[in-house]
């Protein structure tokens, strides 16, 4: 059943990672670099505020309506009055600190755009709570259809707005009604089912907050660099930097269908004391995780000049670079990220968030020495650091967790196929003119080389769906 769910959740998280890319490219080249920086910036503080609203209370029912189902009545009757008072307490926060951050950074237009923003924080906040519902009920179906929703009503809001003159502010509202039509839908497609026996004595609140300050520090790793240059650069540097940051994003969008499909299974194998089970799905998801990364850094890392101008114009032609060189850091990230998944199923909670601090402080670090002396390319830079380190300690840590580590084997031949393809890409820049032939010959290239090397088969598939079946 996983790998049919991991297959339709990531086809519905790839309509909206495609929105995503529809919405950025529009209002980039609606907009221009300056104001698609602004709008750039404000949806990177309303991300870190609203991961304090959607993994505390929805992901903990990810895990536990997975291990209780037939209690998940009583589960949703005790934490949704909680998760609505919640969000709206930190909807007021956000509201009220958004004119100390337009004073922070010298610009008071900041101000009106975040507290905009902050509305979305209810919408988005409810939407993810019953997606996480539908999610702990293996519904993966109607979890599926919740996303495409969402995904189709946000860009279709904004553009509306924007096309009718209303520019960044209309954005911003847009993003808010895309919220409230997949809260409508995850409404109307719940069918609870019934309840039977009593709910046993769980930490689930405990879990829920504590699993807010992991993603709240994973969501900083993403959006720190973004300040830094916003406090250091000016004008369209910005939102050449935030054209390539939405880019880079790839990886960790599709990253979140991988860990929403791994989180209830692993921790509902772990409650059966299955750990051959556990091992198998740790094994094979951070192998063809890996292949997938290597493969996607290949293709996008050597052509990302060519498709900056590509989506979004020539006006951002020097985010180019920046993306080659981000596009890799953010991929490693998220690779540390799905292990940490594995972890957060097994309650390993706090050695995550131990790792996630330490590297918070690392980026700050970095990003404060490297940003006023290389710009865009500094913040890159520093993302890298942070996402070479946070493999090493994620890695460690899974190996002692359950015994499995990254396979040292595949990681061998699949980097050494990766370079070779690389190296190929740069020294023999051919289709330069045709950018997305040039992108689906370097895949194909890519794969092929690593049927080669023996790295895949054509059992690979069957095999992974019958382990995880």
């Amino acid at each position: 059943m996983l790998g049919r769910a991991t297959i339709m959740l990531v086809l519905s998280q790839a309509v909206l990672m495609l929105s995503g890319y529809a919405i950025n490219v529009g209002l980039a080249r609606i907009l221009g670099p300056e104001d698609y920086g602004q709008f750039g910036v404000v949806m990177s503080f309303l991300l870190v505020v609203e991961v304090f609203v959607i993994t505390g209370i929805p992901i903990a029912l990810q895990k536990y309506v997975a291990e209780h189902s037939d209690t998940s009545r009583l589960l949703v009757r005790r934490t949704l009055p909680w998760h609505s008072f919640y969000s709206a307490l930190v909807f007021a926060l956000f509201f009220l600190s958004a004119p100390l951050l337009a004073l922070l950074y010298k610009d008071i237009a900041l101000k009106s755009l975040l507290q905009i923003a902050a509305i979305d924080i209810i919408f988005y906040g409810l939407y993810k709570y019953f997606m996480s519902l539908h999610n702990g009920l293996h519904l993966f179906g109607r979890q599926a259809i919740m996303t495409v929703a969402y995904g189709l009503a946000k860009p279709l809001a904004i553009f509306t707005l924007v096309l009718s003159g209303y520019g960044v502010a209309g954005a911003v509202v847009g993003n808010m009604l895309g919220s409230v039509g997949g809260l409508a839908l995850g409404l109307l497609l719940l069918r609870l089912p019934r309840l039977v026996g009593h709910a046993e004595d769980i930490p689930f609140f405990k879990f829920a907050f504590t699993n807010v300050f992991y993603y709240v520090g994973l969501q900083l790793l993403m959006s720190i660099d973004i300040w830094f240059v916003k406090y250091h650069l000016a004008g369209e540097a910005i939102g050449q930097y935030v054209s390539a940051g939405s880019i880079a994003k790839i990886p960790y969008m599709l990253s979140l269908a991988v860990s929403s499909a791994l989180l209830p299974a692993i921790a509902r194998a772990t409650r059966e004391g299955k750990e051959k089970r556990v091992q198998d799905i740790v094994w094979i998801s951070m192998r063809y995780w890996l292949i997938a990364l290597l493969a996607m850094i290949v293709v996008i890392s050597t052509t990302a000049p060519e498709l900056i101008v590509l989506f979004f114009g020539d006006k951002y032609q020097a985010g180019g670079d920046v993306l080659a060189l981000l596009f890799a850091a953010v991929a490693l990230l998220t690779q540390a990220a799905v292990m940490n998944t594995v972890l957060i199923s097994r309650d390993r909670l706090g050695p995550c968030l131990l790792v996630i601090g330490a590297m918070i402080v690392v980026q700050i670090v970095a990003n404060a020495v490297l940003v006023p002396a290389f710009g865009g390319l500094g913040a890159a830079a520093a993302t890298l650091l942070v996402a070479v380190l946070a493999n090493l300690l994620s890695g460690y840590l899974l190996l002692r967790e359950t015994g499995v580590a990254v396979p040292l084997a595949a990681v061998v031949r699949s980097v050494s196929a990766a370079a070779l393809i690389f190296a190929l890409a740069t020294y023999l820049p051919f289709l330069k003119d045709a950018v997305l032939v040039r992108c689906l010959a370097l895949f194909s290239l890519f794969v092929a080389l690593l049927f080669a090397l023996r790295e895949l088969s054509m059992t690979d598939l069957k095999r992974l769906t019958t382990i995880m079946d």
